[in-house]
């Protein structure tokens, strides 16, 4: 068989197009629009007859076969790429790309705490095999297995709406209206019910924001009384000086602390009843440690001449510091709410993430990438996003290690009260004893350690159209090991480039583009992009196109005008009996990083196509916290050049990272994409794969965060009421005032904090 040379450049076929090239040799020079017209004319008067599959001599074959296929922050100088779902591109981004065009403004390094672990890579699947997939095939021999499934149900199970604030006791909320943060703020359903429910949300930041302001003023007082009886140089008059009248000192600390009960008494009372109830929660902690404080305070106003004692001390303000940090924790979670609130009432594009629920789909998805037991993210479009409110004021990890820690530390201090008047033989230094462990195994963090990240992580994908509802998120994406993408998600527009046509046979280049381009947009290849813009963005001049199949890592065939038409590689050529150039041959139009796509019609070779692959600085980014997340991508694709060694080429990463799968799952995965009308709002983003990522990973890294956290709090208390221990069977109490008492709480706060900080989102 013999080659001619016909060679086209892209600057070649815009000239043909733009510059009145003819469309007939013979013809004379016409205009590109009345080119076009012709086309469409011809087309719309004699319409190619479809071709029945039946008579399609290449039948698909239906049969399974096993598949063999074995941070620091980037944020903000991705952000501008990132603003909408389908960002516009300059068309001549695609042809004869600059280096200017492809440069991104950052300074950030990709992080990479981990790597994915190597497996093989996996010969290709030849067959187009169709697969239904059904849910429990997993053998219940496999212990570790059920133990996962039992654990991953009861994840979320158990979550109450906020009852720290909402649902004190149901008497007392029927009773207490007047109060903001005692309604139950009723479930987001519709955008109907926006009004309402950001009526309610600003209602109760409000009166949190009251709250907090009150406090802050009570605590300032309380600090200035505690003091100015410590250091001399600070004002106060004698009659409330502890040394000459320590029973108007008591008394002005128990006014204190009384109205910040008051202002608080939703946390005091709900804390207090939960614990009862055996229920207890992030209030019950500072609830018991107030109370506490309450009786010392009504004992010592009834004897302040126990206050000589130098064992004896007076905690209140401690008390009213735990308070304070318990409302910086709720404004923390208002505020998290009301900036999610506003994503989910925006007008745009919502895709929300969700766990593949099917394990043996899961499974084969992941098969050859992962050992363990595959949990798969997928992002897929949705209109609504359902259990706003629900999710957004579920308990969080410290609510229920509270539910442990708080009968420990009551029983602990009992059994220490009793030991404690053992030792001293003192009733009043035992209650100082029993309040000084109370008031220090009640962490200043508590509410903050799981909220103050989670506010962090939202602000950080809000900036990318990403959102995070609240922990729920972080419990169910936690364990994510493997996500999903298809070929458009990692190269949009911009990012293939078609560096010339090479024509055959005396094709006419126009009629290649056209059966190239129809072929490709019907299969949702990465190429019909930079094929659209040849034809001008005008999809009423595509053909007709019948039967399309995918062969796996070889490229798509179907009929077209009653030709059997095949875009693809070598392989694909070679595999239905086409001769093509030699590889010496090819090599005069194809430098290394490009690649060479085969059209044939009818069984005859008619074109190839050069085109290269670059990297969008944004999708980059996104597979580097993929790989340094320990999570894998398994990418669905009808291009043959998109295997995992090529995208590891392109995009500077591991091979490792990515699966991608045979055609045989392509069903099952479409029907896990599928757009739906509603679905949960765990996380939600814009549909830009750098948005999903980013989103997915940062939930991924804030679980580390927060048990980060819960481990310095737990160990805050160890230490605390070890050393409340200590001291009182030494009979040594002196040393425990409210000023070490506070320091030592504030110094933990810090520490959390600092150490918190380091693990980056």
């Amino acid at each position: 068989m013999s080659y001619s040379d016909d060679h086209f450049s892209v600057d070649d076929i815009l000239n043909e197009v733009n510059q009145h090239h003819s469309h007939d040799d013979s013809s004379s020079h016409a205009d590109a629009d009345l080119l076009i017209d012709e086309i469409l004319k011809e087309r719309t008067e004699h319409p190619a007859p479809a071709r029945k599959s039946a008579d399609v001599p290449f039948q698909l074959h239906i049969h399974y076969d096993d598949d063999d296929s074995a941070d620091t922050e980037e944020s903000e100088n991705i952000e501008a790429q990132n603003t909408s779902n389908k960002p516009e591109a300059d068309l001549s981004s695609n042809i004869e790309p600059t280096k200017e065009s492809q440069a991104w403004d950052s300074n950030a390094e990709p992080q990479s705490d981990a790597e994915p672990t190597a497996s093989a890579a996996s010969p290709s699947d030849h067959e187009f095999i169709e697969t239904t997939y059904h849910a429990g095939l997993q053998t219940e021999a496999d212990d570790a297995y059920r133990t996962f499934r039992e654990n991953r149900e009861k994840k979320i199970k158990g979550f109450v709406l906020m009852g720290n604030e909402a649902d004190v006791d149901n008497e007392e909320a029927e009773n207490d209206d007047e109060n903001a943060e005692d309604k139950v703020i009723e479930e987001f359903d519709s955008m109907e019910d926006a009004p309402s429910v950001l009526a309610d949300i600003k209602e109760l930041m409000t009166s949190l924001s009251v709250r907090f302001g009150i406090m802050l003023v009570l605590l300032i007082m309380n600090l200035y009384l505690v003091l100015a009886n410590v250091v001399t140089f600070l004002p106060l008059p004698n009659f409330i000086n502890l040394s000459v009248n320590p029973a108007i000192y008591v008394l002005a600390s128990t006014i204190l602390l009384a109205i910040a009960m008051i202002v608080s008494h939703t946390t005091v009372i709900g804390g207090f009843f939960n614990f009862c109830k055996f229920k207890a929660d992030g209030d019950s902690l500072p609830s018991l440690a107030s109370l506490a404080c309450l009786v010392q305070c009504i004992v010592l106003l009834l004897n302040p001449a126990a206050l000589a004692n130098k064992s004896v001390h007076l905690y209140s303000f401690t008390a009213v510091l735990g308070l304070l940090f318990n409302c910086i924790g709720k404004l923390l979670i208002v505020k998290r709410t009301m900036l999610n609130f506003k994503y989910v009432t925006a007008d745009c594009d919502k895709y929300a993430t969700t766990i593949i629920e099917d394990e043996q789909l899961a499974s084969d998805l992941t098969k050859g990438v992962l050992t363990n037991i595959p949990i798969t993210a997928t992002n897929k479009k949705t209109g609504f996003l359902t259990g706003f409110l629900d999710m957004s004021f579920r308990e969080d990890a410290y609510d229920a290690i509270s539910r442990k820690l708080t009968p420990i530390v009551f029983i602990a201090a009992a059994i220490l009260a009793v030991s404690g008047y053992i030792i001293t033989q003192n009733a009043f230094v035992t209650l100082t004893v029993v309040v000084a462990a109370f008031s220090i195994c009640s962490p200043l963090y508590g509410l903050i350690c799981a909220n103050l990240p989670l506010l962090t992580a939202v602000k950080a994908v809000h900036r990318h159209g990403g959102m995070i509802i609240g922990y729920p998120a972080v419990e169910e994406f936690s364990d994510v090991n493997s996500t999903t993408a298809q070929g458009h998600d990692l190269f949009p527009n911009g990012t293939v480039i078609l560096h010339g046509i090479k024509t055959f046979k005396g094709m006419r280049i126009d009629d290649a583009i056209l059966d190239a381009a129809s072929i490709l947009v019907k299969a949702n290849s990465i190429l019909s992009d930079i094929f659209m813009q040849v034809i001008q963005g005008k999809p009423e001049l595509l053909k007709e196109v019948d039967t399309l199949v995918y062969e796996d890592m070889m490229g798509v065939s179907g009929w077209v005008d009653n030709k059997r038409v095949l875009i693809g590689t070598r392989d694909l050529m070679l595999n239905h009996g086409i001769d093509v150039p030699s590889k010496d041959y090819e090599k005069r139009y194809c430098t290394e990083d490009n690649e060479i796509i085969y059209l044939s019609t009818s069984g005859e070779l008619t074109a190839v196509f050069i085109v290269s692959l670059t990297a969008s600085p944004p999708v980059e980014a996104a597979l580097r916290r993929l790989e340094s997340n320990n999570i894998f991508l398994i990418v669905k694709t009808v291009d043959p050049i998109l295997n995992r060694e090529k995208l590891a080429s392109v995009f500077q990463v591991e091979p490792t990272l990515f699966r991608v799968i045979p055609s045989r799952l392509h069903k099952a995965y479409d029907a896990q994409h599928t757009p739906s009308k509603q679905e949960e709002g765990f996380l939600a983003n814009n549909g830009n794969f750098y948005s999903y990522i980013k989103t997915l990973t940062t939930t991924k890294r804030i679980k580390t965060r927060i048990m980060l956290g819960i481990v310095l709090i737990l160990t805050s208390v160890i230490i605390g009421f070890g050393l409340v221990t200590a001291l009182c069977l030494m009979n040594d109490f002196s040393r425990i005032n409210v000023l070490f008492l506070a320091g030592y709480q504030v110094l933990w706060l810090v520490i959390a904090w600092l150490i918190q900080k380091i693990r980056s989102l």
